[in-house]
């Protein structure tokens, strides 16, 4: 074990590292996310206390990848940052990170976004213990240090795949969530009695569809978990005993989406 003189100038110089405040960032994630979804079992999630806690997870979730894309681009000129920015949308953490502010702008009208917080903790979580693995663990005076950074390991390697599949489940499972309020406020004439509410519920919408968009394009997972429904719901249209309209009508609309979608795309296929 080092010295604690040793120690302690590791832990001055983990003081002094943006990396200490970007896990600090995961980990109020974590705890206000988890409070969030505790209390908002005996309260509305728009009443003051759950809405509170929503909105400083999403602090912290900014936060951090915030922190991420300074230390990326630190020294860039703004001007070659901006005059970059189509390769810049192309940057997971840059997308994140924009998801993020939509829902922490629309936190408070039209609310919060159900399950818009899991994928962002879900990688939180797993940024948070490899950093106790890696770095915090061996600047601190635990006596156990070597068996909690075993349990860490077996953990992430026994989850981490399944993790990456959820997230990106909770991620593609938004879309019905926004649209069917979407049209609950459509049918209920919300959007004539609050057309800015409406309009700010279109731009979160919109918004998750272009992040997940990107998403098909850059992420193994989103892509497999995508094709897998998409496979699915085919092999039950093709069903003998079902009309051929069902599936006509699948196809005509899954070529309407992919044309609209493909407005999306940062980079366009060329012939």
């Amino acid at each position: 074990m080092p010295p604690p003189q040793t120690k302690r100038q590791g832990l001055l110089q983990l003081a002094k590292s943006a990396q200490l405040y970007w896990f600090l960032g995961h980990a109020f994630a974590i705890l206000f996310t988890t409070l969030t979804f505790a209390t908002s079992f005996f309260q509305s999630p728009f009443s003051d206390t759950p809405l509170s806690f929503y909105k400083n997870a999403l602090n912290a979730i900014i936060i951090t990848y915030a922190i991420v894309l300074r230390q990326v681009h630190k020294g860039k000129p703004v001007t070659m940052i901006l005059s970059q920015l189509r390769s810049l949308l192309k940057e997971s953490n840059v997308q994140y990170l924009l998801l993020a502010l939509v829902f922490r702008l629309t936190a408070a009208d039209p609310g919060p976004v159900f399950g818009g917080l899991y994928p962002f903790t879900i990688y939180s979580l797993f940024h948070f213990l490899n950093y106790l693995d890696t770095t915090l663990l061996a600047a601190l005076p635990v006596s156990n240090a070597d068996q909690v950074r075993s349990l860490i390991k077996m953990f992430v390697s026994s989850y981490n795949e399944k993790s990456m599949y959820i997230a990106a489940s909770c991620e593609l499972f938004l879309v019905p969530s926004l649209v069917l309020s979407a049209l609950k406020s459509i049918i209920l004439l919300e959007w004539y009695r609050a057309p800015f509410s409406f309009i700010r519920q279109l731009i979160v919408v919109f918004s998750v569809v272009s992040f997940l968009r990107l998403r098909y394009q850059q992420n193994i997972y989103m892509k497999q978990l995508v094709d897998s429904y998409d496979l699915r719901i085919s092999q039950l249209l093709y069903h003998p005993q079902l009309p051929q309209g069902f599936r006509l009508g699948y196809l005509r609309f899954k070529s309407v989406l992919t044309n609209t979608l493909g407005y999306l795309e940062l980079e366009k296929k060329t012939r």
